[in-house]
């Protein structure tokens, strides 16, 4: 109904225009279109896809557990260091200011030590570990007289590898 009302204004108007000048244009206002905003808005969902990458190992190799440096406390109230890596060990005598290293390897609760720089021989030790207490038991005879840092010392966990 106001649409027509001002339709007939208009036109009324226009024509009380053109009466007076030779204009006979009419003036109409501009359209104005409104577009109602979304009640709404959609949240878009981000994903994340993480790749994890893990090394391979050999069969063998020292388990995570182990991995790191140990100490324990000699006869002799010197001090020794065990550092287990993957696939090889250090002994660091402190007292005898040497070190050593070579080979481990591991299966189950077994503990090999081989390939070792002052002996080639081999020695295999049970180790079990509690809490952060690593022990290690002689199975045999040790070639390279390891025996005397290894078998039967408590160590303890002193860092992760580096």
């Amino acid at each position: 109904m106001r649409i027509r009302l001002l339709s007939l204004l208009l036109v009324a108007l226009a024509a009380c225009a053109g009466a007076g000048s030779g204009d006979m244009s009419v003036t109409t206002p501009p359209t104005v279109t409104t577009t109602p905003a979304p009640l709404s808005t959609a949240v878009e969902q981000s994903t994340t896809t993480s790749v994890e990458t893990t090394a391979t190992l050999a069969p063998d190799a020292t388990p995570p557990e182990l991995l790191g440096e140990w100490t324990t406390t000699l006869d002799n109230g010197d001090v020794a260091k065990l550092i287990l890596r993957s696939t090889t060990f250090i002994i660091d005598r402190r007292d005898l200011d040497v070190t050593a290293g070579g080979r481990v390897s591991v299966e189950g609760d077994t503990i090999e030590f081989s390939l070792g720089e002052f002996c080639q021989g081999t020695g295999a030790y049970t180790w079990v570990l509690e809490g952060e207490t690593l022990t290690l038991t002689l199975q045999g005879v040790d070639e390279c007289g390891r025996s005397q840092v290894l078998d039967g010392r408590p160590y303890t966990f002193l860092a992760p590898l580096p």
